[in-house]
């Protein structure tokens, strides 16, 4: 049973196997599709809500590591911070928090940008 007390809708889901996650994921998947459907008063409450406020600390966090592993040539940083983001991403698709979305993508920008300043960083080096 799930209930969504912004929209006021509760969800009742049966299911005859137990042991496994299943039940939960088809929970957490039948009230993502109604909180899609049911709109949302703003955008503000989006924002302002626990995945809201986390998204942003995440993004915040990623542009920081980003801009922090460029100027100082710290792609290390780069590197260990989109593997940690991507997990968490990978992880947080199984969990209650849907952070997946956020997490996934700027964890592999990060790693991306990371990988590839490490490779010029080290033809740079071997050339001169």
């Amino acid at each position: 049973m799930a209930y969504l007390p912004d929209q006021e809708i509760s969800l009742a889901v049966m299911v005859n196997h137990f042991g496994g996650d299943c039940a939960g994921l088809m929970v957490r998947d039948l009230a993502r599709i109604s909180a899609l459907w049911v709109k949302p008063e703003s955008a503000v409450g989006i924002l302002w809500s626990v995945e809201g406020l986390l998204s942003m600390v995440w993004i915040f966090s990623g542009v920081g590591v980003v801009i922090y592993g460029i100027r100082r040539k710290k792609w290390l940083n780069m590197i260990i911070f989109g593997g940690l983001a991507t997990s968490g991403g990978f992880v947080s698709t199984k969990g209650s928090l849907p952070l997946d979305h956020v997490l996934i993508p700027l964890g592999l920008l990060a790693l991306f940008l990371g990988v590839v300043f490490f490779i010029k960083w080290r033809h740079g080096t071997a050339a001169g």
